[in-house]
């Protein structure tokens, strides 16, 4: 048996199928603070009655019917404690003093309250909406569950039931408080969505109920969330747009209808109309203080490449500030989240320092923020100037952590974050600072490494590898997995000891140099993609081109699918740099038809490697090849260098231009015009203003490349 219960006159009322996995997780959070806990189960064929006996809960099985409301209610009726906590066994309920749970129930004017609920959320809604990019997220919400045992308060609705329907009917709105109760929910993620058939179970209920129902507002609303929640745009528009238009401001559900339809609408191309439903939505519906709307807003207008105005749209929501507890939004908005759009929405006009500004001030809010990391270490990584900023949001990152460290000693939640809002820890930051270079900022990575005491090994010897010290980082690397009793580190470091040896070969390309990667990939076990990105981190750059050249092309393409701040390593190698020929891999691995995407990074790797001609020819592909702006504008600027490089190399550039940086190889000259023309043709190109660098040039590339 687990511990006694507590002493709080709460019954706990839950409904379970199947949950052994996680059905004592949520129990034991409960214990403290319930007397009574009442289970019923639907028909489960695992070790869920056994974990609700070891909790001494009262067990009642019944029939699963299609119903929520019903089976909840059922659950209701058993209870004998004065007040009801609803939970399912996906959520466990954050700790609380005792005496903020006594202030809660010792109010006579309260009949219920609404907690917090936080759901963890890595669908295809939230990867799609992230271009495609895996994101795990959370989105808070109010729901009424905590309430008193009184017989009119009962839930209503087949799914997505709710009870404050029943409460305000009895008592009126200002009977349901606001309670500093925080539940964690774990059932959006997609792997358990898949388990547990949710998608299949909730269009079968949702369906069946608008059969009788056909025009139920929250029938249609639950059905158009549904196919928001699967990423079927183009469904939960046609369902959430025409309810919106029926909606007034005091619909409870209005503000998040409107933020839906506008991701959707966008998701989905409908740009105009996504930018029309979120602009009504702040202006015309009264939720101004909705920092998410703000944020969809200015979403639909960068996606239009009206960077400008979606800026403004961003300062409206940090003007907002965090939004109030009575809408449904996600962590970051209004704060360390809008500043890191508004900082990628600077970066489509090419305003590198702004958006270097809105990175910091974002990790100054957030240290561990992660996508405000990469985007902060991607412009570093291919400019100089903005490293001096790493060193600075590095001191905050430390400071924070120690903060947290202290707060978890001591049993508290560190307050602000949770573990949903896409935070970083200090592995997880070393390793995008590895993906660009460590030794970018040795001293900068050399801080974070010290804090991992013991298991600094690993970190330790990639550092002294990326610093061209290859003999003393194999050394570090030996000590350590001698040492190393975890499988999964030891085999992470097998795999760095394999990838070494093959820079040590300094192998320069070749059928042999392809299969002794291959053999080397299989012998740590690892997919040639996982195994190329190992490559990559000890910069065995030759051993990394003939890994992916002898792949088949869906593992090529797979491999070629590089995190941003790995290009950005590749384009800034020095010696011996990855040329055409990797270009050249891009496109088969893009084939049949590249796009432009995959042209564009074919011509700056070709750029980079100094091979101007091939960089003319893809960015001219790239630059025709695709209806996003901000990828034709990057390719002209592409174009535009390509061409300077060529009149170059046939006439001298005017004193005092400000052209492009050399490359690292004299670029020949396009035998296809003669140099007259050349000369004249390129003459505008010449003037300082349109000139960039090398740097800028890959900077634009890599921005238009990696959406936020």
């Amino acid at each position: 048996m687990e511990r006694p219960l507590g002493e709080l006159p709460i019954s706990l009322c839950m409904i379970v199928k199947d949950e052994e996995e996680l059905l004592a997780q949520c129990l034991r959070s409960c214990l403290p603070y319930v007397s009574e806990m009442i289970v019923v189960d639907t028909g489960s064929v695992d070790g869920t009655a056994a974990i609700a006996a070891s909790f001494g809960v009262k067990l009642i099985q019944r029939e699963w019917i299609d119903d929520f409301a019903v089976v909840r209610n059922a659950a209701l009726t058993h209870a004998t404690q004065p007040w009801l906590l609803v939970l399912d066994a996906d959520e466990t309920l954050e700790p609380l003093p005792m005496e903020q749970w006594y202030g809660l129930l010792e109010d006579e004017t309260k009949m219920g309250y609404y907690v917090q609920l936080v759901s963890s959320v890595d669908s295809a809604a939230i990867d799609e909406l992230q271009d495609g990019a895996p994101a795990t997220t959370t989105v808070k919400d109010l729901v009424c569950r905590l309430f008193r045992n009184d017989p009119r308060i009962r839930f209503a609705g087949a799914i997505h039931e709710e009870s404050v329907s029943a409460i305000e009917k009895a008592f009126g709105a200002e009977a349901i408080g606001v309670a500093p109760i925080v539940v964690l929910h774990e059932g959006y993620r997609e792997e358990r969505l898949r388990k547990r058939g949710k998608r299949e179970r909730n269009a079968r209920i949702i369906e069946a109920a608008l059969a009788e129902n056909p025009g139920d507002p929250m029938l249609r609303y639950a059905r158009g969330t549904e196919f928001f929640t699967y990423g079927d745009w183009e469904n939960a528009a046609a369902w959430l747009e025409p309810l919106a238009a029926e909606l007034s401001q005091h619909n409870g559900y209005a503000s998040d209808v409107l933020l839906k339809l506008s991701h959707a609408l966008r998701a989905s191309g409908r740009l105009q109309d996504a930018e029309r439903w979120a602009e009504q939505g702040w202006r015309l519906f009264g939720f101004a203080d909705f920092p998410d709307l703000h944020e969809a807003h200015a979403a639909a207008l960068l996606e239009q490449d009206r960077p400008e105005e979606a800026i403004q749209a961003y300062s409206r929501a940090l003007a907002v500030g965090s939004a109030p507890v009575y809408y449904t939004s996600a962590p970051g908005a209004g704060t360390y989240r809008t500043l890191c759009s508004a900082g990628f929405a600077a970066e489509r006009q090419y305003r590198w320092r702004e958006a270097a500004v809105y990175y910091k001030e974002a990790l100054r809010i957030h240290p561990g923020y992660g996508p405000a990391w990469e985007r902060l270490l991607m412009i570093g990584a291919l400019e100089e100037r903005f490293r001096p900023v790493w060193a600075e949001a590095m001191e905050w990152f430390l400071h924070s952590g120690q903060k947290a460290e202290r707060s978890h000693g001591q049993g508290q939640r560190q307050e602000g974050f949770d573990s949903g809002d896409r935070s970083l820890g200090i592995e997880g930051l070393l390793a995008r600072l590895a993906d660009a270079g460590l030794e970018l900022a040795a001293e900068t990575s050399s801080l974070a490494i010290e804090q991992l005491g013991d298991q600094a090994g690993f970190w330790q010897g990639l550092l002294l590898v990326q610093q061209g010290d290859a003999e003393a980082g194999r050394g570090q690397w030996e000590r350590y997995a001698a040492q190393l009793v975890d499988g999964a580190k030891k085999r992470q470091v097998e795999a760095c000891l394999a990838a070494l040896r093959l820079r040590l070969r300094g192998d320069s390309g070749g059928d042999q140099a392809a299969a002794t990667a291959q053999a080397a990939a299989a012998a740590a076990g690892l997919a040639p993609a996982a195994f190329a990105r190992t490559l990559l981190h000890v910069r065995a750059w030759p051993a990394w081109q003939a890994l992916l050249a002898a792949a088949p092309a869906r593992e090529a393409a797979a491999a070629h699918m590089l995190p941003p701040l790995q290009w950005c390593a590749l384009l800034g190698a020095k010696a011996p740099a990855p040329g055409s020929a990797y270009a050249a891999q891009l496109l088969r691995a893009a084939a049949p038809v590249p796009a432009a995407p995959a042209l564009l990074a074919a011509g700056a790797v070709a750029a980079a490697a100094g091979d101007w001609p091939a960089a003319a020819e893809r960015f001219a592909a790239a630059r025709a090849g695709g209806p996003r702006p901000w990828l034709a504008r990057a390719a002209g600027s592409g174009l535009a260098a390509a061409y300077a490089a060529a009149a170059r190399a046939v006439a001298p550039a005017p004193a005092g231009a400000a052209g492009l940086a050399p490359a690292s190889a004299p670029a020949p000259p396009f035998e296809a015009y003669a140099k007259e023309q050349l000369a004249a043709a390129l003459a505008p190109l010449l003037a300082p203003p349109m000139l960039i660098s090398e740097r800028e040039l890959l900077l634009r590339i890599s921005s238009a490349l990696y959406s936020l």
